[in-house]
């Protein structure tokens, strides 16, 4: 019948069945301690205005926290889940978030109430998930009051807004000519010793033209900060370009291998052709594939190049060591000259978040989640001040810059200033 937990959270969204039902009553009289964890999520005013969208229930973690929360645990540092995997409409009409008023819920409101009578609310996980503030079992709902004492000065210090990133490259023909692209742009490029190039919708596409003996040239494709593009590659190969990245490769493959190398983060869906490997250069490595997916974070200011493997496998060889994955693993490559590092359960949502439109931060530092925005809405990141809490977020990608720095403010652990191209963490 499955464990108390699982049966409360079916009970908060009103799937139980009587025998399931039966269970939880027992639960309930079972000691007091039980029925004031009930009471604590007993606010279906909060709960309403809070979350209409919510579609991922992370239930370890929350059971966990409202079980601590219950026992009476009172620490200060937090860590906040906001939003949901993949939830691009959560509230505020184009922006992809909801408000604070809207994320908060009703002034002076709380989780907890004295009432130990349940209501068979659906919404209650989803708002617990919503306002737990992870880390040490603490966790509180930020008042409107609150919010509206603070929305003066956060209008000042958020006036200099920076927009999220765009489809936008610069194409590095053989003869060196750069080409600017961008998703309003569209048709015919140029035509590249076999290859004709045409541009389309954010994405750059490679055909072959005949099938005979040429020169061998070679294309860059390069994202600035604040920019992504797509790539289809003379094979069938498709390439997705997160910010500040590049890949190099020749406009027909030729030989017996299909070799192509890059910086940055890119993420890959190879044409699967066995007599001819697919080999990716990268400065500490080099992935082989037949026909995979696979991403590849490569980007210089991050502790270790990670190459996580969706479908298919590859082999990944840094210097004499080898280490083929399978599935759902990840190949970590420190700095040094440390061996491979094989990850077996890596988070592969977390991995794949840039390319499906969603930042996700699972216990993040405020350091690595500076590092994306400056990415990705080509800023620059001074601190004021340093901050020890990790942060869980899911957050769409093509929000305002002040949207997203709104959210990580709700845990009252961190706060920002923009100027122009720069961001100032505070306190």
């Amino acid at each position: 019948m499955g464990s108390i937990k699982s049966l409360l959270l079916k009970h908060l969204r009103a799937q139980t069945t009587v025998e399931e039902q039966m269970v939880i009553d027992a639960w309930l009289a079972a000691s007091e301690a039980n029925r004031e964890l009930f009471a604590e999520l007993n606010d279906p005013e909060l709960v309403a205005r809070s979350l209409e969208k919510m579609d991922r229930l992370h239930e370890d973690q929350v059971w966990e926290r409202l079980q601590a929360h219950s026992a009476g645990e009172r620490a200060g540092e937090t860590i906040e889940r906001v939003g949901a995997a993949g939830e691009t409409g959560m509230g505020k009409e184009g922006s992809g978030i909801g408000s604070a008023e809207e994320r908060i819920g009703k002034e002076g409101s709380s989780v907890g109430v004295n009432s130990v009578h349940f209501p068979r609310r659906r919404w209650w996980v989803a708002a617990a998930v919503i306002f737990v503030l992870l880390g040490t079992g603490v966790y509180w709902v930020l008042h409107n009051r609150a919010q509206q004492q603070i929305a003066s000065t956060q209008h000042q210090r958020f006036r200099n807004d920076v927009a999220p990133g765009r489809n936008a490259a610069i194409l590095t023909l053989a003869n060196r000519q750069n080409i600017l692209l961008n998703s309003q742009s569209s048709g015919s490029i140029s035509r590249q010793g076999n290859a004709s190039i045409t541009n389309a919708g954010g994405q750059l596409v490679y055909k072959e033209l005949q099938k005979q003996p040429t020169e061998i040239l070679y294309n860059t494709l390069t994202t600035g900060r604040g920019n992504q593009y797509q790539l289809a590659l003379p094979d069938g190969s498709r390439v997705w370009l997160n910010a500040a990245s590049s890949i190099t490769y020749p406009t027909t493959f030729t030989g017996a291998e299909r070799k192509v190398a890059i910086t940055g983060e890119v993420y890959f869906d190879i044409a699967r052709d066995a007599a001819h490997p697919f080999i990716v250069q990268q400065k500490e490595m080099s992935i082989e594939v037949l026909g995979t997916q696979f991403n590849v974070n490569a980007y210089v200011d991050e502790d270790a190049v990670k190459a996580t493997l969706l479908e298919g496998s590859i082999k990944v060889v840094k210097g004499s060591g080898l280490s083929i994955l399978q599935p759902g693993q990840q190949a970590i490559l420190s700095r040094d000259n440390a061996p491979i590092k094989v990850a077996d359960h890596p988070d592969v949502d977390e991995v794949m978040a840039w390319k499906n439109g969603i930042f996700r931060f699972n216990d993040a530092t405020i350091e690595s989640i500076m590092r994306e925005m400056e990415r990705w809405y080509d800023v620059d990141v001074v601190y004021e001040t340093r901050v020890s809490q990790h942060f869980i977020a899911d957050v769409p990608r093509d929000v305002p810059l002040s949207e997203l720095l709104k959210l990580l403010e709700l845990t009252d652990q961190v706060h920002f200033k923009i100027e122009g191209k720069k961001i100032t963490v505070i306190r």
